[in-house]
């Protein structure tokens, strides 16, 4: 099937709007730069030399990697100095005396024969072939039976004499020889062709008894060259110099540092693309599992994979200056803001771990960046204001210089001091280039993207903001109602392990639609006549409705976040606004009113924090327009809301369970009994004993028994 030109251009627009096919593009996107990076060594540099060529310039090391060329030289030294491992040969020394004893049977036998003279040496040259003089072997062939006996015991005890000193291959075999004739000299035989026999059959008969054993011999070098620790190339060592002949040495140490042309590492290519996808399936596995919203929103892996990638890439820019100096606590402190600290952590840990890849295990480096990150994420997790940033930073600052003084300690001490208050100054630096990164950064985030962070919503928090100081001049019961209800909320939202400052913020705002008609509101009208008593129900049902369309096109001019228009459209749901929809079934039209004429548009709350704040917002209202409001009533009355907004179905799309409705309940009560000051009565008995307490002339300030009064 053709795919023609024009298909083409209708494809690529189809993937790019849907947001799935979005997000896996970006998923590529950075697979691909994170593979460029770890495996950068695949791309050839500019520099082209060879064995012999006169290098052009000076070239010197642009970081610190293990020596590979003095490393090998030091181990192979370490290697030959190892000696060889023998083993002994059980069965050289049985050999030998059997072989001894057959000798010695072969010249009893050569004389029972009674052979000729020249039978008989003709006969001992071939049982025993020891080059002997006819002299010798005819005086061992006239020994008797005894002497013969004698020569073989004493023979026996030299052959084991020797051997029992062990006896190598070579040479050692030859300075057994030698043992072999100083054993029998000093037997003092007495009789030459006896010493001459015994001296050549021994000798004859001595073998090495140790075998030399290779796999141990090897494994004892490994184990030498092992211990061997790794040579370094220093940053700024010189490894060419001008005008001067590369050599094979010079140039392995340029491939080592990546700074000749080659044909490519493959092998480079294949472990950063192996690297990169555990990088990428390490944070994909934690979204997915622990993050589903985030793993299900472009946005937020466009955001990850950019604060992930650019931080590394400023890291490796900063780094010509010192490896010190990168800014990986930048990455962590704005993931813990705009996400989690958990996340922030995994993030740090795979950032870390891509440093040590690129900076060829400098362990060093390593430790000291991942203890400026995760004292980065502590630092921003708990912020009140922007400013907190900064403080964060000196936090990452001051961690690094402890963990660079800790690493030079452990050590060994080896460096000069220069070198150990540069890596200090670099690092103490490095912290305040996070913070500042961080801080440059968070609104450009903020605004991109929509994310609310902490700090935006503290901000959004202030009672100076446009929005809600111009609730509290022109519709003062309502903003006193916003801030009662988001005291419930957050209390509440905290308790079901929700976002409890969201909840806050978003509660502040989500009657901010009655700034339109504020005293059309019961809230605002403070003594005066209520104007919906003029009007017909359906009017007024469309004007208390409209409060919420108002504060979303509100919102949207001022540019709130999203999040916290959701509050605004879902405070209300489509529920019923029953008082009107009362009055206009009660006025006996001949068709009853229709319940989706006075409903609020919807939708209903999405969330645990929207619907929280919709249930708040219920039970202020109603608990504040109780009379003799008693523990009982208010509990009573808020449980019986909450039923209500449940059996409406208000609730089917939030994220709320039984459970969390009941501690909901429960909560509202405290929280509101709290707000209210109950009541309480003093019994006369309680009067009486603190009037006796006090001096005379002192009243108690206690109103007297069966009355009430309002505690402070």
């Amino acid at each position: 099937m053709e795919f023609s030109f024009s298909e083409l251009k209708r494809f690529f627009p189809s993937v790019l709007r849907d947001a799935r096919q979005r997000r896996n593009l970006w998923v590529g996107l950075f697979f691909l730069a994170l593979t460029g990076i770890f495996a950068s060594s695949f791309f050839s540099p500019p520099m082209s030399l060879k064995v012999g060529q006169i290098a052009p310039r000076d070239v010197t090391a642009p970081r610190q990697i293990i020596d590979p060329v003095a490393t090998q030289v030091a181990r192979k030294a370490a290697a030959q100095k190892v000696a060889p491992v023998y083993v002994p040969d059980t069965t050289a020394l049985p050999a030998a005396q059997e072989q001894l004893a057959s000798d010695f049977q072969a010249i009893a036998a050569i004389q029972a024969a009674k052979l000729p003279t020249g039978g008989q040496l003709s006969k001992f040259q071939q049982a025993v072939p020891l080059n002997l003089s006819p002299a010798v072997a005819l005086g061992v062939l006239g020994a008797s039976p005894t002497t013969l006996a004698n020569l073989e015991q004493l023979s026996r005890t030299v052959l084991d004499r020797v051997m029992q000193l062990g006896i190598k291959p070579g040479n050692t075999l030859t300075l057994a020889k030698n043992d072999v004739a100083t054993e029998v000299a000093g037997l003092s035989l007495g009789n030459a062709a006896y010493t001459s026999f015994l001296d050549a059959l021994d000798g004859s008969l001595v073998r090495p008894n140790l075998q030399y054993d290779a796999a141990a011999t090897q494994k004892k070098q490994a184990a030498a060259m092992a211990a061997v620790g790794p040579t370094y190339i220093l940053k700024g060592q010189l490894i060419v110099q001008k005008g001067t002949k590369v050599t094979q040495d010079e140039l392995t140490r340029l491939r080592a540092l990546g700074l000749v042309r080659s044909r490519g590492n493959y092998a480079a290519l294949l472990g950063g693309i192996l690297f990169a996808l555990l990088v990428m399936a390490t944070l994909g596995i934690y979204l997915w599992k622990f993050r589903r919203d985030l793993f299900q929103s472009e946005s937020a892996v466009v955001l990850i994979g950019l604060i992930c990638i650019v931080a590394f890439l400023v890291s490796r820019l900063v780094e010509l200056a010192s490896p010190y100096l990168m800014p990986l606590a930048t990455a962590t402190m704005l993931l813990t803001l705009v996400a989690d600290a958990r996340l922030a952590i995994l993030a740090g840990v795979v950032l870390v771990l891509g440093v040590g890849v690129v900076q060829q295990d400098h362990l060093r480096t390593v430790v000291v960046l991942a203890t400026g990150a995760m004292t980065g994420i502590y630092g921003v997790s708990r912020l009140s204001q922007r400013q907190g940033i900064m403080l964060a930073g000196l936090y990452v600052a001051g961690a690094n210089v402890v963990a660079v003084a800790a690493m030079f300690l452990l050590g060994g001490g080896i460096a000069t001091r220069s070198e150990i208050a540069a890596d200090m100054g670099w690092s103490l630096l490095s912290g305040v280039l996070a913070a500042i990164l961080t801080i440059g950064s968070l609104p450009f985030i903020e605004s991109l993207f929509g994310i609310v962070t902490p700090l935006k919503l503290l901000e959004l928090s202030n009672p100076n903001q446009p929005l809600l100081r111009q609730l509290s001049l022109e519709a003062p019961g309502t903003y006193h109602h916003s801030i009662l209800v988001a005291n419930l909320a957050e209390a509440a939202a905290e308790a079901v392990g929700g976002d409890g400052l969201l909840t806050r913020v978003g509660a502040y705002y989500h009657d901010i639609g009655k700034l339109k008609r504020p005293y059309f509101f019961v809230d605002n009208q403070l003594g005066r006549s209520n104007p919906h008593d003029r009007l017909s129900p359906s009017l007024s049902t469309l004007i208390i409705t409209s409060h919420v369309k108002d504060g979303v096109d509100l919102a949207q001019r001022h540019h709130l976040p999203e999040s916290l228009i959701d509050f605004i459209r879902e405070h209300h749901g489509n529920t019923l606004v029953s008082y009107f929809y009362q009055q206009a079934a009660s006025r006996g039209d001949k068709e009853p009113p229709s319940e989706r004429d006075y409903r609020y548009p919807g939708p209903k709350p999405h969330s645990k924090e929207t619907a929280i704040v919709m249930l708040a917002d219920a039970a202020e209202a109603s608990v504040r327009a109780m009379d003799n409001p008693s523990p009982g009533k208010v509990e009573g009355s808020i449980r019986k809301l909450i039923q209500e907004r449940l059996y409406d179905g208000q609730l089917d799309e939030s994220e709320l369970c039984l459970r969390d409705l009941d501690t909901i309940a429960r909560v509202f009560t405290k929280v509101l009994l709290g707000a209210m000051h109950t009541r309480i009565e003093y019994p006369e008995k309680m009067l009486e004993e603190i009037k006796g307490a006090l001096p005379k002339g002192e009243g108690t300030g206690v109103p007297a028994a069966g009355k009430e009064k309002a505690l402070p």
